[in-house]
């Protein structure tokens, strides 16, 4: 028995659906997801908290900061309803 690795195979092989068409189906799915996997990764960001808080609670988003933070452009992605 032969397994294939690719899950979404019969998907790519059946052709296009009408949901399909509008962006928001199983295809237009995976272009998305290939996209993103076909993306180089970036360094991950620091998560910078206030040094004088002690305690976790006391910890508010003022004293908090998030830096080196290199997002990658928009995928598109349509939204059914």
């Amino acid at each position: 028995m032969q397994h294939d690795l690719d899950p979404m195979h019969r998907v790519r092989n059946e052709g296009v659906r009408k949901s399909d068409r509008t962006g928001t189906g199983t295809l237009a799915v995976l272009e998305q997801a290939d996209v993103h996997l076909a993306r180089t990764p970036r360094a991950l960001p620091r998560m910078e908290i206030n040094p004088a808080v002690c305690a976790i609670l006391d910890c508010r988003f003022e004293g908090c900061a998030l830096s080196g933070y290199d997002v990658h452009a928009h995928i598109d992605a349509g939204v059914a309803v």
